[in-house]
């Protein structure tokens, strides 16, 4: 059956699929690590926000 396939299309569709498949695996894990970032700032915690935008004392966030 391998024969039958074209051995270079057969390549391409494994060395794209696997490029496909870890860039779904760092959205998801980028994904995750956002919404417990943004959980976390909504419960009280420290403000994801704050901590990324570096503007911890600022007036934006009233603490100027």
């Amino acid at each position: 059956m391998l024969a039958l396939v074209d051995r270079g299309g057969l390549l391409a569709l494994l060395v794209w699929g696997g490029v496909g498949l870890l860039l779904f695996a760092l959205l998801r894990g980028l994904f995750w690590l956002f919404f417990f970032a943004l959980l976390a700032t909504v419960r009280g915690g420290t403000s994801f926000l704050e901590l990324f935008a570096g503007a911890r004392d600022s007036v934006l966030f009233g603490r100027g």
